[in-house]
């Protein structure tokens, strides 16, 4: 289930266009859905884009890596599931805080794109305010490998978990 949906996922946003019609873009006159799941695609992935931007592209991640541990950590499922997910909510929101620091606006299909969406954009500023461009980047780099680490290692907190037999 969770590979499929990680595939669907995948799909929405590799289909994203921004002059589909959708909540979140307006295209006069009414132009053809490029999306290939239709209207529903053309609405999620516009979603997805505006609040997280480029990091949309990471959104499928959570579901396949929580196929990956279904498949292997079936004893600690729940709590690994819940570890990995935090992780990787961290990374996607590193991502899109790299975006906009390398380039905060582009041109996306021909149409421009802020890269870190309304989400990344906002806490961009807010960061940026008390700790400068090169403390906004060290912070952003360092937490970004720092999900990366957690995510492809085997979970700390399960570790006081295990019953030991004597």
């Amino acid at each position: 289930m969770f590979l499929g949906l990680s595939a669907y996922l995948a799909g929405l946003t590799l289909g994203y266009h921004p002059s589909d019609p959708s909540y979140f873009s307006v295209s006069i006159p009414k132009s053809h859905i490029e999306n290939f799941a239709g209207s529903w695609g053309a609405s999620v992935s516009g979603f997805l884009f505006f609040y997280l931007g480029l990091s949309a592209y990471l959104i499928p991640v959570p579901f396949l890596i929580t196929f990956l541990i279904g498949l292997s950590r079936k004893k600690y499922f729940f709590k690994t599931l819940m570890q990995q997910l935090l992780y990787c909510g961290l990374l996607i929101l590193c991502f899109g805080q790299l975006c906009a620091i390398t380039s905060p606006l582009i041109s996306f299909k021909g149409y421009p794109l802020y890269t870190a969406g309304t989400i990344g954009d906002e806490i961009y500023n807010f960061v940026q305010q008390f700790l400068g461009p090169w403390g906004h980047s060290i912070l952003t780099l360092g937490f970004f490998f720092l999900s990366l680490v957690l995510i492809f290692q085997k979970p700390l907190i399960l570790d006081g978990f295990k019953v030991k037999n004597d």
